[in-house]
Parts: C-alpha cells; structure tokens; sequence
C-alpha cells in the first residue's frame, strides 16, 4: 500500500508541470501577483473581497519524518478563506525489524481549511488545519517487524508564500498532534493559480 501511495503522490507531482504549460506563466520573480488566491488590488478591495477567487494547485518537498512530498489543490474564496484537499507521503525513518532493514513512512489525504493574511500584495501568510487519514507503517516493538494502520490525523500549520504573476513559492510547518507522538514537518513549495 505504501508504495502504491509513493507512486501516486510521485504522478502528481509530475503532473504539475503539464498543467503549468497551459499557463500564462509569469515572466519575472518581480512581477505583480495575480491570478486565484492574490489579494484584490486596492481599487477592487471590499471589507469582503480581498483575495480573487479560483483554484491553485501545488506540489510540496520538505522532511520532518523522513524525506516527504505531496500535492495540494485548493479553491480561495472572495474574503480570504481557503479550502482544499492535499496529499503527503513521509518516507519515515529505517528501523531494524526481525526481517531485515524496514521504513515508519505516513502517508497522509485529507483537507485544508486555512485563512488568506497578505501583509504585502506579493506576502501571503496562511494558517490553516488539516485534518484526515493517515496510513501509518510502525515498528511493533513486541514482534519486531513493522505494522500498518489507519488513523485520524490533525496538523494544526503555518504556510507563507511569496506571488509573482499566477505562481508562488511557499514554506509551511506542520505539527502533526493526533495522534501521538506529536511530529513535526517543515515542507517548501512550487504552486500555480489556474
């Protein structure tokens, strides 16, 4: 299952890049955001329409239980929430198991429900929650091999990005709190507004 899941997440990370070409991409880092997901220029702002509404799509690579990388679409709303399902695959850490060399990888789909803050035109500042399922490979300490379940998730986060034209580059934190161990992730990101 977990390999499965590497392969998915691995086509769609992939498949980033097909639907950017489609794009009118932007020609410079200095250019002026726009596009889904920006902040409305000053003369069309509301006190309930300040980020332009439509789709985003992205592709995260970070570490925090191992190497990670996912995959992330989402709609921004006229006032500044954001909505979205996303999907991360951590390739945990090696442990010694009764067969040989195993991984603790997570594999985690769920969804994003987070608020817009641009500090800045070009500076989005986004805290948000996800919450789902995660599959979990760990090591069972009694029989000494490596188990899978499912469980339900929350990662209270953090995500700041910085817009030029239709893209930005983003870093978020993730705290993964359920269920335990508490874990934390640091992931960098290429999106697109569609």
């Amino acid at each position: 299952m977990t390999r499965w899941s590497s392969a998915i997440a691995l086509a769609a990370a992939l498949g980033l890049p097909a639907a950017a070409r489609a794009q009118d991409l932007p020609r410079s880092i200095n250019e002026t955001p726009r596009g889904p997901g920006t902040e409305q220029e000053e003369k069309y702002q509301t006190s309930t329409e300040r980020v332009r509404p439509g789709w985003e799509v992205g592709a995260q690579v970070g570490g925090g239980i191992g190497a990670g990388i996912g995959v992330r679409a989402g709609y921004s709303f006229v006032p500044g929430l954001y909505a979205g399902g996303s999907m991360t695959h951590f390739l945990g850490t090696k442990v010694a198991t009764l067969l040989g060399t195993d991984s603790e990888t997570q594999t985690l789909f769920g969804a994003d429900v987070g608020y817009k803050i641009f500090p800045k035109p070009n500076v989005e500042l986004r805290p948000f929650i996800f919450a789902g399922i995660g599959i979990f490979d760990q090591l069972n300490e009694n029989l000494r091999i490596v188990d899978q379940s499912t469980d339900f998730t929350v990662w209270p986060s953090f995500l700041a990005a910085y817009h030029f034209g239709n893209a930005f580059v983003s870093a978020e934190t993730r705290l993964q709190v359920a269920p335990t161990p508490m874990h934390f992730a640091l992931l960098g990101g290429l999106g697109l507004g569609l």
